[in-house]
């Protein structure tokens, strides 16, 4: 529910009274980093909306992004062709993005599709599914 940039997890073992490390969150110049680099691949046509969004979250090198994407193109458009452009563009930055999701929608309310691929840096983008709402 907050902003858990930079945040370490633990595990604790009640058993051996240990606590370990379970994963330490990517600090917040890393998080706005990436943001700003995929924000730029991003072609300003699909940012036709309020609710436009990059959100970037996780433990550095294993990052999620979540794109919301908006225009009034997307009533027609191929949205595996766009996932996999915008999907391979991302992954030639190299910015330790795993889990990649995009929402489509044609205004800020409307949502047409959503795309995902578990792990961007280790998957070929045509390996996105691609989820079509009417």
């Amino acid at each position: 529910m907050g902003n858990d940039d930079g945040c370490t997890y633990y595990s604790v073992d009640e058993d051996s009274k240990t606590i370990t490390v379970r994963t330490v969150m990517a600090d917040e110049k890393v998080i706005s980093e990436v943001k700003t680099r995929v924000d730029e691949v991003v072609p300003d046509e699909y940012k036709n909306g309020k609710n436009y969004s990059v959100d970037v979250a996780g433990p550095e090198g294993s990052l999620d992004c979540n794109l919301t994407l908006i225009s009034d193109s997307f009533d027609t458009a191929d949205f595996q062709q766009i996932a996999e452009d915008l999907g391979g563009k991302i992954k030639e930055l190299d910015l330790g993005i795993g889990y990649f999701n995009i929402a489509f929608q044609t205004d800020d309310y409307t949502i047409k599709a959503l795309s995902a691929i578990d792990d961007l840096s280790l998957q070929d983008v045509a390996e996105t599914s691609i989820t079509l709402f009417d």
